[in-house]
């Protein structure tokens, strides 16, 4: 009996080592908003599934002002993202929808914005592979 209870715990760590492995990309983010009565600045990184094609926090809000973006589409070479600027103090809460087609690997930026209101966004993505446990 003794045996078979060694048996099994040794087939179970054997099996729970072997974790799946997903696609996906390390998204790393600096964002940068100013208004005549803000300045905020925000840098994020995190892994981002290949098939994610749904709205993600970006950044945390901070004094109401919050990064959202979104995978458009993805090939070998190139990822394009699209993101909403939200500030919740204000009537209107979309500032801006800014997007970016960057190479994988290499940083791309973008800037909108008026004498008084500015967006500043960069993106840095590499394809990645992660362990999911299911």
């Amino acid at each position: 009996m003794f045996k078979y209870v060694i048996s099994f715990f040794a087939i179970f760590a054997c099996y729970s080592s072997f974790a799946a492995t997903s696609k996906g990309f390390k998204i790393e983010t600096q964002f940068d908003y100013s208004n005549s009565d803000k300045k905020i600045a925000s840098k994020s990184a995190f892994i981002l599934a290949e098939d994610n094609k749904g709205w993600t926090t970006i950044t945390e809000p901070k004094n109401g002002v919050a990064l959202l973006g979104r995978v458009v589409k993805s090939d070998k070479a190139t990822l394009q993202f699209e993101y909403i600027v939200v500030d919740t103090t204000k009537n209107n809460a979309v500032i801006s929808t800014p997007a970016i087609i960057a190479k994988l690997g290499e940083k791309a930026e973008i800037t909108v914005g008026t004498e008084t209101e500015k967006v500043a966004i960069s993106l840095l993505a590499t394809p990645t592979e992660y362990s999911a446990k299911k």
